[in-house]
C-alpha cells in the first residue's frame, strides 16, 4: 500500500485503527466554529454599519440659552418674611428646624416658575448661595 492509499502525511490512524480526518478536510465541529465565526462577522459589521447609521440621523445640539437666578440665602435677610414667621412657629420657634422647611419652600416656589438648582455654595454655616436656571425665553 502506498501513502497516498494509506492516508499516511496527511492524517494518519488514530486509537483503536480509526482514520483521522485529512488535514483541511471539513469536519462537522470544524463546520459549526466556521459558520458559527461568520455569523459573528455578520453581526459585527452590520451592527457597526448601524451604529454609524444611527449617529447621522440624530439630531443636532440646540442652541440652547439659559437665565440664571443666585438666590442669597441668609437668615438675617429673610427672618422677618411672613413665609418665614410661618415656619418658625410651626418648628415651635426653633430657627435650625425651620430653616430647612423654608429652604424646601423656596426651591419648590421657583421649580414652578421654572427654575431648576444647578448649585449651591454654603461658605459658611446658616448662609448659602442657590444658583438656579432655565431656559432663556
Amino acid at each position: 500500500m502506498s501513502e497516498a492509499d494509506s492516508g499516511a502525511g496527511r492524517g494518519g490512524e488514530a486509537r483503536g485503527g480509526e482514520a483521522l480526518p485529512r488535514a483541511g478536510a471539513a469536519t462537522p465541529r470544524g463546520r459549526r466554529r466556521s459558520l458559527a465565526w461568520a455569523l459573528v462577522s455578520v453581526a459585527v459589521l452590520g451592527l457597526g454599519g448601524l451604529g454609524t447609521a444611527a449617529a447621522q440621523q440624530r439630531p443636532r445640539p440646540v442652541d440652547v440659552r439659559w437665565d440664571y437666578w443666585v438666590i442669597r440665602f441668609d437668615p438675617n435677610d429673610y427672618k422677618d418674611k411672613d413665609d418665614y414667621k410661618d415656619f418658625l412657629r410651626r418648628e415651635g420657634g426653633d430657627h435650625a428646624r425651620a430653616e430647612g422647611p423654608f429652604l424646601e419652600h423656596v426651591l419648590k416656589t421657583a421649580g414652578q416658575q421654572g427654575w431648576e438648582l444647578t448649585h449651591v455654595d454654603r461658605p459658611r454655616p446658616a448662609f448659602a448661595y442657590l444658583v438656579l436656571r432655565r431656559r432663556a425665553p
